[in-house]
């Protein structure tokens, strides 16, 4: 039997940083974000043996194991198989369509994804099915643990919960450890305005995310950019309203705003080059944008006014890469509403 899974990526407009424990223990946080049609996939080729193969080209994993009880923990993909318990072996493969360290929430929809397929092989979504809300809150909710206890990879909830639902959602991240998702209603209108006017594009360098969450929460103990957080959860509720509104320019200045004051949470979110890039974007249509995820590099985004004006800000990036020695090659944004997904895959 064959399963095969997927869960969208992730751009996330406002409210980032604030998912992420202390600050949204101490003071709640709030994050705005839309899955993207970009995927992580996971395939579990069932077989009745207790060997386990595992196929990640995207981590250069590639490795059989006898026994996955006996086995100790070192990577995410093993750790998700000995946390679920999985009682029979087979091949798991698992891909996802954006590089690792994009931005975009990668690693969390890789997870998520993998969950996904053995939620539905072991036979859970019998009783619990994926298109229910109980079991999206359960998927993520094991993905974080998974990530960020077992494993002490540093990072907030957002990702987690942002691949599990799909759609555009509005996450609360409370002081007592809670997360609640609230799907937001968006017009067609607005979905197709807003993609056709996004310019979201992959600068050619990757960054390790634990790193920059690693300072971020130092950052967070000291006390040291509180206020730039605070600033951020402000703009990330006027985000929200201008959405509600379905007013596209306004919504695009608050994310200008939100990465100014993002831009000072940690040492290591921007760079010249990235600064570089949004200068440059800013001179040629852009009235807002920012790096997707922790920062430091990935993938960028920019809101223009008009959709032609894209051709042009995309010549203008690319010229400035040349002189950082790299290359910039865009990626059309369609928004994805399901989230986690799973179907059956002839042998």
């Amino acid at each position: 039997m064959i399963i095969r899974s997927r869960a969208p990526l992730r751009l996330g407009f406002g409210g980032g940083g604030t998912d992420v424990v202390p600050y949204c223990t101490e003071f709640g946080g709030v994050t705005l974000s839309a899955a993207i049609n970009v995927y992580a996939y996971a395939t579990w080729k069932k077989q009745n043996n207790s060997i386990t193969k595992i196929n990640a080209p995207d981590v250069q994993l590639k490795k059989k194991i006898e026994n996955l009880s006996l086995y100790e923990n070192t990577n995410l993909i093993e750790t998700t198989l000995k946390k679920l318990k999985v009682p029979i072996g087979g091949e798991f493969c698992i891909h996802c369509e954006a590089p690792p360290g994009s931005g975009l929430g990668t690693s969390s929809a890789v997870n998520v994804a993998l969950i996904g397929v053995i939620w539905d092989g072991t036979g859970r979504g019998i009783a619990s099915p994926l298109n229910l809300a109980s079991t999206k809150y359960d998927i993520a909710n094991l993905a974080y643990e998974i990530e960020r206890k077992e494993l002490g990879i540093q990072g907030g909830y957002q990702d987690q919960f942002a691949s599990s639902f799909g759609g555009f959602n509005w996450i609360e991240y409370r002081k007592d450890g809670s997360v609640h998702v609230s799907p937001l209603r968006v017009s067609n209108s607005f979905k197709n305005e807003l993609q056709a006017r996004i310019l979201l594009c992959f600068t050619g360098k990757v960054r390790v995310s634990g790193k920059l969450q690693d300072e971020l929460k130092k950052n967070l103990e000291k006390k040291q950019n509180v206020e730039c957080l605070h600033k951020i959860k402000e703009y990330a509720y006027k985000m929200k309203e201008a959405l509600e509104k379905e007013d596209i320019d306004e919504f695009a200045r608050y994310i200008d705003l939100s990465w100014q004051e993002k831009r000072k949470v940690s040492d290591g979110v921007t760079n010249e080059f990235l600064d570089k890039i949004y200068d440059t974007a800013k001179k040629n249509g852009a009235i807002g944008g920012k790096v997707s995820g922790a920062g430091g590099g990935g993938f960028m985004y920019f809101i223009v006014k008009e959709p032609i004006q894209k051709l042009t800000l995309l010549k203008e990036l690319q010229k400035v890469a040349i002189d950082y020695e790299t290359t910039i090659s865009k990626l059309p944004v369609r928004f994805e509403d399901r989230g986690i997904y799973t179907w059956r895959a002839r042998e």
